[in-house]
């Protein structure tokens, strides 16, 4: 039996939603959410498919959904904002879901669905999540159904990885270290220390079985240096630091330099996948350029295995 884990940020929970407006703010994974929703509805060739975030978005932002869906021409307009401010932000959302999709089995906690759309027999999830995150999820995936009746449910550890070790956290559940495992670390490493980065990778490194993978995504460091510039990340980098979740730390975006990394920490890469590949996963061969970026330029991703 493949075994998948992940670990994923949570921020603060928010259980009221709230009314859509200039100026308010709202916690990053319910941004990411309705961004996970917003080429779907607007049908984009290459769209994710996940089919289920609707649902979660309806039900922790009713306001703002209801504009998704009645308003006329409102998701045409969200999406040529934030392409002015953040060129390929949606889209940079959407190659990176259908990236984690493709793997054989992928799971996210925080307000992911792959454990409730990709559940196959003999796989076994993991959702490892800060306490609170952890139990709101729960609540809205009985409230809305989500797990068919047939399917396995997932194995929820509500733990903060900045003071309990994966291995401890892990122990807890029927969690198996002498097989395989997917982990995938996704919408994290950016918002924590670097040394908070190596210390999670050296952990998953010390419990993963060999055969296992890690798939995750970061933050190119040049860019957060100021080594390099990328098309809208100013602005991300207002928006996350108005919710007082700042980019911390990010890695070399090289096949080179992910290669060094993942020495460091007992792991070996297996590929690195650039901005640009994920979007082309994702939306087809598209022009690249300053003026038409098809995805953010600054993020990318990698997949790491235990020798």
């Amino acid at each position: 039996m493949l075994e998948a884990t992940t670990e994923t940020a949570s921020t603060t929970d928010q259980p009221k939603a709230r009314a859509v407006r200039s100026g308010s703010m709202q916690p990053t994974n319910y941004d990411m959410l309705v961004w996970r929703t917003l080429n779907r509805a607007l049908r984009v060739p290459g769209a994710n498919e996940d089919n289920l975030a609707e649902r979660l978005r309806n039900e922790l932002m009713p306001v703002r959904s209801w504009c998704m869906q009645y308003v006329p021409g409102f998701n045409y307009r969200m999406k040529g904002q934030l392409g002015r401010t953040m060129p390929g932000a949606v889209n940079y959302v959407d190659s990176r879901t259908t990236w984690l999709d493709t793997r054989v089995v992928v799971i996210a906690a925080g307000f992911d669905t792959r454990a409730y759309r990709l559940h196959a027999p003999g796989v076994q999830f993991y959702e490892i999540d800060l306490p609170q995150a952890s139990t709101k999820k729960q609540q809205l995936v009985t409230k809305l159904k989500l797990l068919p009746q047939e399917a396995h449910p997932p194995s929820y550890a509500g733990a903060d990885l900045s003071v309990e070790s994966l291995s401890d956290v892990l122990s807890r559940t029927a969690f198996d270290p002498a097989r395989p495992a997917l982990f995938t670390v996704e919408g994290l490493l950016y918002y924590i220390p670097l040394s908070a980065v190596e210390s999670l990778f050296r952990s998953i490194s010390s419990i993963a079985a060999p055969g296992s993978r890690v798939c995750f995504d970061f933050l190119d460091s040049d860019v957060l240096e100021g080594k390099a510039e990328g098309a809208g990340f100013e602005t991300a980098v207002k928006v996350v630091q108005s919710k007082d979740e700042p980019f911390v730390s990010g890695l070399k975006a090289s096949a080179e330099g992910i290669a060094a990394f993942s020495e460091s920490v007992g792991l070996k890469l297996q590929r690195f996948v650039s901005a640009q590949e994920l979007a082309k996963a994702a939306f087809g061969a598209q022009v690249w350029t300053n003026a038409c970026l098809p995805t953010i330029s600054f993020m990318a991703g990698a997949e790491l295995c235990k020798a």
